[in-house]
């Protein structure tokens, strides 16, 4: 109720798809959003009958096995319809997945860079979702913690996504943003909150920065169509700029949505919009994108001594000068051996 006063009093139209959609998030955003307690019961539902066939592959694109389950579970926390009995039937099933997750993380076949980001992701959105009832379920979760803060120390180390943009935003990003979101909301103590803050704050600014001035991603590595900020992009930005709190990635997403409308989030996700998106960090209505930004740097360097990506911008505008400059090392086999090489856009890629 007060996000929905926070977009009105700002203004802001969010998408009507609340309640639109069958699967289980889609069923926990339409409880959380009206308290109808038959999207609530649905949901129960399915929680009940969860069992997903797990995957033994260990590398590659997984999305994930668990994540809708444990975000749904955790958004039905509150639903009077929800017994002890079902939490312990629908807690077992999630271990069940964690288990399967953790073993293939503790085999040293999952590239770090394509397949064992998103698992450790997911594992540990499995983990903060359980009650640690006793010592082996707390080392399940001590374990799933440690992989997921690995993925941190390998952003730390690069501040984007070797692999290139497409893979970032299609494959990992959205996992990434939401496990960092439940490590600083689910923990009572969360030790490495400022960390991953900062961490998840400057993988935020390096999708910003290497935005060129046609409002596409510069191309890093094996590119694919995402680069054209559709879709996917801003549910991944408003996730961050909610654990961030920060007032530019705000900005930047309310650019998208000026950029795309509707199609900033896509049609089967638009059920994470009063989610992800915080009203309260709104810019101030009927700024336009060059003066959202403004106020910021006109140069960048991410991954400082190891991917080494520079940015320069002349100003915000769509007339602007913009530069990319690669000068560090390439981590992965869809990174490209590039370093040296810069580019130059104005008007187009010259």
């Amino acid at each position: 109720a007060i996000r929905e006063a926070g977009y009105r009093q700002h203004g802001l139209t969010p998408p009507s798809a609340a309640c639109s959609g069958g699967d289980m998030p889609a069923l926990a955003a339409c409880w959380v959003s009206t308290g109808d307690p038959k999207p609530a019961q649905r949901l129960l539902t399915a929680l009940r009958q969860f069992a997903p066939a797990i995957s033994s592959a260990a590398s590659g694109d997984q999305s994930g096995v668990c994540w809708e389950a444990a975000l749904a579970y955790d958004l039905l926390h509150r639903y009077p319809g929800l017994t002890i009995e079902d939490r312990q039937r629908i807690e077992i099933s999630l271990e069940s997945v964690l288990r399967n997750t953790l073993e293939q993380l503790d085999d040293d076949s999952p590239s770090l860079w394509h397949g064992r980001s998103t698992l450790a992701a997911d594992a540990w959105l499995c983990a903060i979702a359980l009650d640690p009832t006793d010592a082996a379920r707390e080392r399940l979760i001590a374990r799933a913690q440690g992989h997921f803060l690995q993925t941190i120390k390998a952003l730390e180390l690069t501040e984007g996504w070797p692999e290139g943009y497409n893979y970032w935003i299609n494959s990992r990003a959205f996992l990434i943003a939401l496990a960092g979101s439940a490590y600083l909301n689910g923990l009572d103590r969360p030790l490495q909150a400022e960390r991953v803050r900062r961490v998840l704050r400057r993988v935020g600014y390096w999708t910003l920065y290497a935005t060129r001035p046609d409002h596409r991603i510069e191309a890093l590595g094996d590119e694919g169509p995402r680069v054209d900020l559709k879709d996917e992009t801003r549910r991944v930005i408003d996730l961050i700029a909610q654990a961030t709190r920060d007032p530019v990635l705000a900005a930047y997403s309310a650019a998208l949505g000026q950029l795309h409308g509707a199609e900033s989030y896509y049609r089967d996700y638009r059920w994470g919009f009063r989610l992800f998106n915080d009203p309260s960090l709104a810019p101030v209505p009927g700024t336009d994108i060059a003066g959202l930004f403004s106020g910021l740097p006109s140069a960048e360097l991410f991954g400082r001594n190891a991917l080494n990506l520079a940015y320069i911008h002349s100003d915000w505008t769509p007339d602007a000068t913009f530069i990319s400059f690669r000068a560090g090392d390439t981590f992965t086999h869809h990174g490209h051996y590039d370093a040296g090489h810069f580019s130059l856009f104005k008007g187009t890629p010259l």
